[in-house]
């Protein structure tokens, strides 16, 4: 049994968030996504990824997050969910760490409103707390929509 997770952490404005790494296919630079009509605000539109066709979502604007980032850092993080690819535009894709099982709090009635139902739990790494976002349940969502 493993006791670890692997996690890829990324930045949104100043605050770390952390996915699961089985969750994540590559990171890229940012490049403009393609805008479609009559899509929602975080929905940014679809790039060209190698031949292969992917939705791109703005995380920030998806969870109500206000604030310039830089965009020499901007990256996009391509998840497989359930054979479907979306791309998460972040701020900075900064780490891959892997960390004990046991220093992730899964009990998050702290959270409220929009992000909650995306939280898995919080990671402890010494100083630092990660907010675990499940990849799974925003992929199922877009897909929904």
């Amino acid at each position: 049994m493993n006791n670890e997770i692997q996690l890829v952490v990324f930045k949104l404005l100043e605050k770390d968030y952390g996915i699961d790494i089985h969750n994540v296919k590559e990171i890229g630079p940012y490049k403009k996504p393609v805008g479609l009509p009559d899509t929602p605000d975080y929905f940014e539109g679809i790039i060209n990824l190698r031949g292969e066709i992917i939705p791109v979502v703005c995380l920030k604007k998806k969870f109500g997050i206000l604030g310039a980032s830089h965009d020499d850092r901007k990256r996009i993080i391509v998840t497989s969910v359930n054979n479907l690819q979306i791309g998460f535009i972040v701020d900075e894709a900064s780490e891959v760490l892997t960390i004990p099982v046991d220093n992730v709090n899964t009990s998050i009635e702290a959270f409220q409103g929009s992000l909650s139902k995306y939280v898995k739990g919080i990671a402890k790494i010494d100083s630092r707390m990660l907010v675990l976002l499940s990849a799974e349940e925003i992929a199922t969502e877009l897909s929904a929509s």
